[in-house]
């Protein structure tokens, strides 16, 4: 025998599950994720409003949050970054891990060889290197160096290499757009 439940208690049931009722005041910001899943982040502020309606916490919260490793945003599934738990993120890593090649993907069909891909990840790797070397102070970096190029050295390497062969990347410089 079936029984049908009205729409406001199922939304009520919604709501609770979600946490958006107050029963997760006052937890932190990774028990909230584990109880009410994954925030998908996309480079925006939606973590950060989600964690706030369902516990109060404040960006302060949550970014230390982050500094601790409790939480952290990650490549997961289909390829998109979701604000995760620590205890998920062996899952996350693996659940994002057949996406990982996608990106290389796209830079080769944009007339990028491997050894220009090569070539950018030793660079990577390089400056990961020197900010890694900047002493610590109170567990943060107490000088972050700027990797700028001047005009010159932009210009010089956007006719080395613009993927679509146009040039357009040397408009896009000066105008703000490309394409």
């Amino acid at each position: 025998m079936q029984t049908a439940i009205s729409d406001a208690k199922l939304r009520a049931w919604w709501f609770h599950r979600q946490g958006l009722d107050g029963s997760l005041a006052g937890q932190s910001a990774s028990e909230v994720l584990a109880r009410t899943g994954w925030a998908r982040s996309v480079g925006g502020a939606a973590p950060y409003l989600a964690l706030f309606a369902r516990a109060g916490l404040g960006r302060a919260d949550v970014d230390s949050a982050l500094e601790k490793v409790e939480i952290h945003e990650l490549p997961s599934a289909r390829g998109c970054t979701y604000v995760i738990p620590a205890p998920d993120f062996p899952l996350a890593l693996a659940a994002g891990q057949p996406f990982s090649e996608d990106e290389l993907k796209v830079a080769r069909r944009l007339g990028f060889t491997d050894k220009e891909i090569d070539k950018l990840r030793a660079a990577v790797v390089k400056g990961w290197r020197r900010v890694r070397s900047i002493p610590m102070r109170s567990g943060k970096r107490s000088a972050m160096p700027r990797v700028t190029l001047g005009r010159r050295e932009l210009r010089k390497a956007l006719r080395q290499r613009c993927p679509w062969r146009s040039g357009c990347c040397r408009r896009r410089v000066r105008s703000g757009g490309c394409r």
